[in-house]
């Protein structure tokens, strides 16, 4: 069966919805989180412990799970966890974003700027300093 990792925090609400999505396609599914199950040494490898504070050492986790529990696929629940799955994919083979474009994607000024440089069309934009007046900036 075809097997993939969630990457879930624990303070997220959409749990739920993304393992009725993998039962409905058939799909086995792991959850990787950022904090210990109660029961994951009974869980027969379907949750998973990980760093997502150093997604270098995340990363490596990911691999050495897959090791064991081989994966399909790493699938990201928000933008905190697109650049780990990002980067653990990339280790594993599997299809995956570039981890920089992850990164720019989670960055408008960043990811504006990218486009703007590649020139692709693009709204004009500007980077502001909190402590600006937003009334004058956005009279600009």
């Amino acid at each position: 069966m075809t097997r993939l990792l969630l990457l879930i925090p624990t303070t997220s609400y959409r749990v739920t919805d993304f393992l009725e999505a993998a039962h409905r396609l058939g799909v086995e599914v792991a959850v990787g989180s950022n904090r210990r199950q109660v029961l994951e040494k009974y869980s027969d490898g379907r949750t998973v412990t990980l760093n997502f504070r150093n997604l270098d050492k995340g990363a490596a986790e990911i691999v050495d799970y897959a090791r064991a529990h081989p994966l399909k696929a790493v699938v990201p629940v928000d933008d905190d966890t697109a650049v780990l799955a990002a980067k653990a994919s990339a280790a594993l083979g599997l299809p995956h974003n570039l981890p920089a474009s992850v990164e720019a994607a989670r960055n408008k000024h960043r990811l504006r700027t990218l486009l703007a440089e590649a020139g692709l069309p693009s709204p004009e934009f500007s980077l502001l300093p909190v402590q600006d007046d937003p009334v004058r900036a956005a009279r600009e």
